[in-house]
């Protein structure tokens, strides 16, 4: 069995491994999304020599489905950790309007 690959319609968004046992191995380039389509033929030792057979490509759409890098890092923020503090504040501050209010 031979397997070559259609030269008319030449893989653009990847590359395309073929192997003589019949493997197919498809990597789309780097952050590639979307779809692309390439042609291959598949030649047995019956097709091979029938000098009347006309040899057609089988089409494979492929289409790449993987999640678009974000660019974003993640990284931890600190928030104070002083929740009981920030409390405690507020409430000394709440204490202190309402001493104020009740002198005037």
């Amino acid at each position: 069995m031979k397997i070559t690959q259609n030269k008319d319609t030449p893989i653009s968004k990847g590359t395309l491994i073929l192997d003589q046992s019949g493997n197919v191995t498809y990597t789309p380039n780097g952050n590639w999304h979307g779809a692309d389509i390439f042609s291959i033929q598949v030649v047995t030792s019956v097709t091979r020599f029938n000098e009347g057979v006309d040899f057609q490509y089988i089409s494979i759409p492929t289409t790449i489905s993987q999640a678009p890098l974000s660019g974003i890092e993640d990284k931890s923020v600190s928030t104070g950790g002083g929740g009981s503090i920030g409390g405690g504040f507020l409430l000394s501050l709440f204490s202190l309007i309402a001493l104020r209010r009740l002198k005037s």
